[in-house]
């Protein structure tokens, strides 16, 4: 089994009271929510949409798998 694990950096925004989060390592900047909770939802979700990929299934050369992952 391999382990690894993706750096969330969380930030309050005293001016609008808002959580926010950065994801450094996949170039993600987003909008939190009223809790630290809330942020870490949408940082979950803003990676697994990251690294969900955007293109459909295709046939190719090779054996294709696919790897379950584990976010939050």
């Amino acid at each position: 089994m391999v382990r690894t694990r993706i750096r969330v950096e969380y930030f309050y925004d005293s001016d609008t009271r808002r959580w926010d989060y950065v994801v450094p390592e996949l170039n993600i900047v987003g909008g939190g929510g009223a809790t630290k909770a809330d942020a870490a939802q949408r940082a979950a979700e803003a990676i697994a949409f990251a690294l969900g990929g955007s293109e459909p299934d295709r046939p190719g050369s090779g054996d294709v798998e696919y790897l379950p992952l584990v976010i939050g």
